[in-house]
């Protein structure tokens, strides 16, 4: 049976996950207590060769990378698509080389 995701397969792709949870000693019970302060932001990079329904649902960012193209972007500042590419290359340069050294 075919998955409608099968075009994103045998190549590698760069994915980011992107999470909000409560600072240590923030009292979660009461109410508001969510704001920029009291919320850390985790980010899980990783590399895969193909993406499935789940990682297409959980992913923040996923970027095609042997043809530089971003295939998700659901970031809230609403940062372009060039522009993200162009950070992650940056930030993130130990796993894209990795990714085009094993694919090469």
């Amino acid at each position: 049976m075919a998955s409608k995701f099968d075009y994103l397969r045998h190549r590698p792709f760069f994915i980011l996950e992107i999470y909000h949870l409560p600072r240590s000693g923030v009292r979660t019970e009461r109410k508001g207590w969510a704001s920029d302060s009291t919320l850390q932001t985790i980010e899980q990079p990783y590399l895969r060769d193909r993406i499935s329904d789940s990682i297409m649902h959980r992913a923040t960012v996923i970027i095609d990378i042997m043809s530089d193209t971003v295939i998700k972007n659901s970031l809230r500042s609403g940062v372009a698509d060039e522009e993200l590419l162009k950070q992650c290359k940056q930030k993130h340069s130990t796993l894209f080389g990795t990714a085009r050294a094993r694919y090469a």
